[in-house]
């Protein structure tokens, strides 16, 4: 029975090795930070600045500031995810945002729409509590302890026209301001 797990183990980690070679050679391949993987974001809105969930000796916690808002939903865990898959791929703290806004939402599967309701000022809304938002990951067991706290963007900047189209969405890293780069 043991040399058959050893088998089975043996050959599943063949097959994600294999997994992984093909999405690297088709430039589909995704990182994520493993912490947040093991205690993710809220999943829905939040009447409160403050958020924390425990995954054993792992605890997650997002303070936002009160007028802002937490970050929810898929949205912030797609940018993140692309942050975390660009600064992998880039080896760079500044990451591109592409030609276009649609363009970038493109890359998510979103259908970029205006208004008060649509995708565009939800992606504006959600980054915007996401990069404004404190993250401290904490970890501790009966031996250990170790936190660090950070921000996903040193700085970032945002605006919407009258109709909720997009005018400017960057996020920018430790440099000089620059609209059409990010983090």
């Amino acid at each position: 029975m043991q040399k058959a797990s050893v088998i089975l183990n043996k050959l599943a980690r063949e097959a994600l090795a294999l997994e992984v070679e093909e999405a690297e050679k088709a430039g589909a391949l995704g990182f994520m930070a493993r912490a947040l993987v093991q205690a993710t974001m809220p999943h829905s809105k939040s009447e409160t600045p403050y958020f924390e969930r425990r995954n054993g000796a792992l605890t997650l916690t997002i303070v936002a500031p009160p007028r802002i808002g937490l970050p929810y939903g898929s949205v912030p865990r797609l940018l993140l995810a692309w942050i975390t898959t660009e600064a992998c791929r880039t080896k760079d703290r500044e990451l591109l945002l592409g030609d276009s806004l649609s363009a970038f939402m493109r890359e998510f599967g979103m259908v970029p729409t205006g208004g008060r309701w649509g995708s565009i000022t939800r992606l504006w809304n959600q980054a915007h509590r996401l990069f404004s938002s404190t993250i401290s990951l904490d970890y501790q067991d009966e031996r250990n302890m170790a936190g660090q706290g950070f921000r996903i963007a040193d700085r970032h900047l945002s605006a919407l026209l009258v109709d909720g189209t997009a005018y400017k969405d960057a996020v920018v890293g430790p440099e000089k301001p620059r609209p059409e780069r990010a983090i």
